[in-house]
């Protein structure tokens, strides 16, 4: 049964861990030196502790109420139901939120909390910064993979898979750890399906790997019946966002439905490729009938990632959309995130240094072609000549203004107050308390 459009079938389990322990209730110290992706509340006394991972991936909002209580919701539409918009917030993921009797402090994320550290310069070659990259990322993508195996132990795994070289990656590792892992694509049913799209990729790469793939092909007007469900579990009125949501939201759709004809147990879990692009900084802007979309800030690759890695902290346009339809989300590149900040600048200013290193992780457990094939956004599928969620948002007048109207109505908020929700791609979190 689809859950109604403020509701969601089910909640994104905590993945966090302090050192090789699995953490799933932590004390409130603790909360500032996990790593892994959460968001809790503890409660400490006559006060409330709340902390996400560093990284934001988990969302989590706070209402702080007149006489000192606290009400929090993984989903804001639901809080703003609850509370006057005034008095909402994130939780904020850079730090720990302590309120305690209406006053609010913040508290400094621990050094060994999972913080970013992105590293500027590298001795020698790119070669040899290559070389030096690839044991640690390897070993750090092992680990991950070795907690999701014992994590996930029992459950119904997928990938989502698109044929590019990030979700194939993950695909290929995936497949070595969970022998019933199943692969799932979306298409947009918009014409007759060329050689150069995801779905014509992503049949390769399943075939290549011998897992089955469930293949999503969803009608134009299917699709814009999501838009409502992107925007209010995408957490973000952003076209970039809103249009990775709607693709997310039919896959998402769709697993639901298959995964009502199976057994009753566990929710499944969706792996997925999201995150590399903002630790290599390898997305651009994308031209449309003369209209450029998803502009990006005019800085070195190297710097852009950590504005990009930053905004991770907004939008939910990966675990809304599939809690809402009842699944669970785990992204392994961002639970490695660490181990890829630690490239240094040089490397990511070089477009086919990601490639060459994706080689040498994986090598010929991919086909040649997905080493070799431009980088294609999901919402576009397809490589210069934009198709997918934005060409068909595009085509139906469906732009930013829009979407920022829609979002606004959905969670009875005023536009003005929506537009601050998120700030330099962080979404709004409380102030301190000054003492006296």
């Amino acid at each position: 049964m689809t859950p109604d459009l403020y509701g969601a079938r089910c909640e994104p389990r905590p993945l966090a861990w302090q050192g090789d322990a699995c953490v799933t209730e932590p004390e409130a110290h603790e909360l500032a030196t996990l790593d892994g992706h959460f968001a809790f509340h503890v409660r400490e006394g006559g006060g409330h502790v709340l902390a996400r991972d560093p990284l934001g991936v988990h969302k989590r909002f706070v209402a702080i109420r007149e006489d000192g209580s606290v009400d929090d919701d993984r989903l804001l539409a639901r809080l703003l139901r609850r509370h006057p918009a005034e008095r909402v917030f994130s939780v904020p993921s850079s730090s720990v939120l302590r309120v305690s009797r209406g006053r609010v402090a913040i508290d400094e994320r621990a050094a060994s909390g999972g913080e970013l550290h992105f590293r500027q310069h590298h001795e020698g070659t790119l070669d040899q910064a290559i070389a030096s990259s690839v044991a640690r990322i390897e070993g750090a993508l092992a680990r991950v993979f070795d907690r999701l195996e014992h994590a996930l132990a029992g459950r119904s795994v997928w990938v989502t898979l698109s044929g590019g070289l990030d979700s194939s990656t993950v695909a290929a590792l995936a497949a070595e750890r969970f022998p019933s892992l199943r692969a799932i694509t979306f298409r947009l049913d918009d014409g007759p399906l060329a050689d150069d799209e995801d779905l014509a990729a992503a049949r390769r790469v399943a075939a290549h790997l011998g897992i089955p793939l469930f293949e999503v092909v969803v009608p134009p007007e299917r699709v814009l019946s999501l838009v409502d469900e992107a925007l209010v579990h995408g957490q973000d009125w952003r076209d970039f966002n809103v249009h990775c949501a709607l693709v997310n939201a039919a896959l998402a759709q769709a697993l639901g439905e298959e995964s009502a004809t199976e057994p009753l147990g566990a929710p499944p879990v969706v792996l997925t490729g999201d995150g590399a692009n903002e630790l290599f900084a390898d997305y651009a802007a994308e031209q449309l009938e003369g209209r450029l979309y998803y502009e990006l800030p005019r800085l070195p690759r190297g710097r852009l990632r950590r504005f990009l890695v930053r905004g991770l902290d907004a939008g939910d346009r990966e675990a809304g959309p599939f809690a809402h339809h009842g699944a669970e989300v785990v992204q392994p590149y961002l639970l490695a995130a660490s181990a890829y900040a630690a490239l240094p600048d040089a490397f990511v200013e070089d477009r086919a240094a990601k490639q060459r290193l994706a080689e040498r992780l994986v090598g010929t457990r991919l086909p040649r072609f997905v080493f070799e094939r431009p980088k294609v956004r999901a919402q576009c599928a397809r490589e210069g000549r934009p198709g997918g969620t934005l060409a068909l948002l595009h085509a139906q007048g469906v732009d930013q203004a829009w979407l920022l109207a829609r979002f606004s109505e959905l969670l009875a908020v005023e536009p003005t107050w929506a537009r601050e929700l998120i700030r330099g791609g962080v979404y709004r979190t409380p102030r301190p308390t000054t003492s006296g």
